[in-house]
């Protein structure tokens, strides 16, 4: 739905639409291989509300807009992360002469919004990075960014960078005859339908910036910004390349329909056959060299996976090799225990009188981790390996060990509720946002309002498609 929604605006038909959904989930399959396609799904909802809001911000757009960018924060840091600059230059690429100012702040306001919707998930996150290990002990030589730019090797020897190359040759098999778009002599006549070329070029941009960050071009850009490098591969930029091509292919369906019918049938069926071969490659590469379970294989897979070794970049800083191995839920030398609970964010368990010593829990130990035993707070800290240690006293006690979030976890769900009321009432009624729910809060209300006098009359009553009551004053209007 997303790329159609996309093209919706850019003057094509419905069969279009279809088109371009029908190529999406063959452009991006490569990113399901890194969990990515919830935030592959996502991107295009959030390209297509930044061109409405460039183009005319009313309110629907806007939270359009400021929902479909928490749901990329929420769901893929990664892609987040390369997905906000790709808007941010889309964004630049779609603005207009007029009223550039104004449409800014639409842009920052979907921003603010969806960056507060989702501030349950980044609070935490910035907070706690770096607490995890990432990279940054015994660093992998394959995810470092500087060895995965797509076309900087051709060996097969780094296999990440050699599929990326063959990706490449897929995508360039079946979206080359899209470039017809960009030269008018191709067909005059059909040209003079694209009264308003400024989406296609737009478009064309965004494709050439994606290309260019996707290739050792671009490293200057890559040493200057940190948090582009932690992404890890730069080959993750395909992902919205892909999309884009899978926009401008069906914006030129109409183009090579007439070829079909004219004298230029033979390039026509060149351009259908590259593009059949490039879905037979995905096709058969994902079907045919795909490891099949049967039910009772799979199942069987399912009850290996707790307590197998994970992915050492995302266990805490404190945790070393080897990695330390327990038999027992609860190791307490000299001492008799017992588990009573153990749930995700809970565990209980009973200790027997005896001497006073340390219990390793067979957890990893996190700071948020808090042990109680009777009313009384007891000591935790990690072992040399990094698992969880409780100090126990000499007497028999049930000790509660409880993950307890902080308050910005708290704050940051908070402000994510209030946001998505604050939304839903800037959708369905006429107000400016926030001013409804900021009644109360004068200081507030006030920046609202200076913040309207600024940008407004785009966000008064009537979508500025009518005098505002008071000249220059558009807080009278909301």
């Amino acid at each position: 739905m997303g790329p159609g929604i996309w093209l919706q605006p850019n003057g094509n038909g419905g069969g279009n639409h279809l088109f371009s959904c029908a190529l999406s989930p063959q452009s991006i399959f490569q990113a399901t291989l890194l969990a990515e396609f919830a935030a592959a799904a996502v991107l295009p909802f959030a390209f297509a509300f930044t061109a409405r809001v460039c183009r005319h911000g009313d309110k629907r757009n806007i939270a359009g807009l400021a929902a479909s960018y928490a749901l990329l924060l929420l769901t893929h840091l990664p892609l987040a992360v390369i997905g906000s600059i790709a808007l941010g230059v889309y964004a630049l690429l779609c603005l207009g002469k007029e009223n550039r100012t104004r449409t800014l702040g639409r842009l920052a306001l979907s921003a603010g919004i969806g960056l507060a919707a989702s501030a349950s998930y980044w609070m935490t996150m910035l907070a706690e990075l770096n607490w995890i290990r990432a990279d940054n002990i015994n660093p992998d030589p394959s995810v470092d960014y500087r060895k995965n730019f797509v076309l900087s090797t051709f060996s097969p020897d780094y296999l990440n960078v050699w599929w990326m190359n063959i990706i490449l040759l897929a995508m360039v098999a079946m979206f080359w005859p899209a470039l017809l778009l960009l030269f008018k002599k191709a067909d005059p006549a059909w040209q003079l339908q694209l009264a308003n070329r400024r989406p296609l070029k737009a478009l064309a941009g965004l494709l050439l910036f994606t290309l260019f960050m996707a290739t050792p071009l671009s490293q200057p850009v890559w040493k200057l910004v940190h948090p582009l490098q932690q992404t890890q591969f730069p080959w993750r930029w395909l992902a919205i390349t892909s999309i884009v091509c899978s926009l401008v292919l069906a914006m030129a369906v109409p183009l090579w329909t007439r070829f079909a019918k004219g004298p230029k049938r033979p390039l026509f069926v060149i351009a259908l056959g590259t593009i059949v071969m490039s879905f037979a490659f995905s096709m058969f590469h994902i079907v045919r060299e795909a490891t099949w379970l049967s039910p009772a294989e799979f199942e069987q897979t399912l009850s290996e996976i707790p307590g197998s070794a994970g992915v050492t970049q995302w266990l805490p800083v404190w945790v070393h090799e080897p990695l330390p191995t327990m038999t027992a839920r609860v190791d307490a030398p000299n001492r008799v225990s017992s588990i009573k609970t153990r749930q995700p964010q809970q565990r209980v368990f009973h200790v027997e009188a005896g001497q006073a010593t340390e219990a390793r829990v067979q957890t990893f130990f996190y700071p948020h981790w808090k042990a109680t035993a009777a009313g009384r707070n007891l000591d935790t800290h990690p072992d040399q390996n990094g698992s969880l240690m409780v100090t126990l006293p000499s007497e028999a006690v049930d000790v509660n060990l409880e993950f307890r979030e902080p308050n910005r976890s708290l704050c940051g769900r908070l402000i994510a509720a209030w946001l998505g009321i604050d939304r839903w009432a800037f959708v369905q009624t006429k107000e400016a946002p926030l001013i409804a729910l900021t009644s109360g809060l004068p200081s507030l209300r006030y920046s609202m309002k200076e913040w309207l006098k600024r940008f407004g009359p785009g966000l008064c009553r009537g979508g500025g498609r009518r005098r505002c009551r008071v000249a220059g004053d558009h807080s009278g209007c909301a």
